[in-house]
């Protein structure tokens, strides 16, 4: 887990193996800066090493479609052609957390596996999974699912459609 104090001692990590992947949410089509500030350490630390180990990225975003990953997905790709990191591929998951509380999590269950599979061999794979249904169905169980996750935190739908952020 990424934290800011700890930049420096994992970049200096990355390089006793010989793949590592990068998990994160999609952030407004990009990457959270926390990951941007960590490669950015990152591309000073590869400076000392001959050899980079290989790239991954797995990436989830909250929108239905996983196509919305794609331009973190090719910053990722970016990053490492121009710091001379080998990249593997991408893990593109669409419909965000919502897709594991239906009964399409075993989709996404299997192409975590396949992926890691990969990752493992050190082989490239990109691979994407979203939800197999059309926007009104996944609307509808966005909206219960996160109806619920507010509720388990004392938070009714009311409250979460407001514009009031904080008590």
């Amino acid at each position: 887990l990424l934290k800011e104090n700890n930049y420096q001692d994992t970049s200096v990590k990355v390089f006793d193996h010989h793949s590592v992947v990068l998990l994160f949410p999609l952030y407004m089509d990009s990457l959270p800066v926390t990951l941007l500030k960590f490669m950015a350490v990152l591309e000073v630390s590869s400076r000392r090493y001959d050899k980079c180990p290989m790239l991954y990225s797995v990436i989830n975003c909250g929108l239905k479609e996983s196509s919305h990953n794609d331009l973190a997905a090719l910053m990722v790709q970016f990053f490492a052609s121009t710091n001379r990191f080998p990249y593997g591929g991408t893990l593109s998951i669409g419909s965000g957390e919502n897709i594991m509380a239906t009964y399409f999590k075993g989709k996404v269950k299997k192409k975590i596996r396949q992926f890691a599979k990969a990752v493992g061999a050190n082989q490239e794979e990109n691979l994407e999974v979203q939800y197999p249904l059309g926007i009104g169905l996944f609307l509808k169980s966005s909206r219960k699912y996160w109806t619920q996750q507010g509720a388990s935190n004392g938070v009714s739908a009311q409250e979460m459609e407001s514009m009031k952020i904080e008590g």
